[in-house]
């Protein structure tokens, strides 16, 4: 946690001179906290293929370090689960090897008697208990 305090401050400080609010700059964005909730779509590519599901591991590993690389200092939480489990434990292992603040929340998998919204995406009921649960996990992790 102290860490990410440090490099916080360092973030901070790269922020100098006043930018049209228009322009978006990465390096003025210092987020403490990223969400990462891909893979939803991947299960159905990968079904049950044990190489595919390697390679999604791998690439996701590496997306987990390039974010790191981009925001030094925020820590991470890998979210799944929303539209089915298949491949949270996949997620899961990857978080575990991860270093740094990586985090992983397993979502509640929607059920229809809840309400879906178009083409089967999350209603708003489904979103509204996601919301809570991904809020408490956030106030959780940044102690809040």
């Amino acid at each position: 946690h102290g860490q990410r305090i440090l490099e916080q401050k360092a973030c901070s400080a790269r922020k100098t001179g006043v930018k049209n609010p228009i322009e978006k700059d990465e390096a003025d964005f210092c987020p403490h906290l990223v969400v990462i909730h891909i893979g939803n779509n991947d299960a159905s590519y990968i079904r049950n293929d044990s190489q595919r599901k390697m390679e999604f591991e791998r690439e996701y590993a590496v997306f987990i370090k390039k974010v790191q690389k981009h925001h030094p200092g925020a820590a991470l939480l890998c979210v799944l689960g929303l539209f089915g489990t298949e491949l949270c434990d996949s997620v899961e292992r990857c978080v575990k090897e991860a270093e740094g603040e990586v985090y992983f929340l397993q979502l509640e998998q929607q059920k229809r008697e809840d309400g879906l919204g178009t083409g089967e995406h999350p209603g708003p009921l489904v979103q509204e208990k996601t919301a809570q649960k991904l809020t408490e996990k956030i106030r959780q992790i940044m102690k809040w």
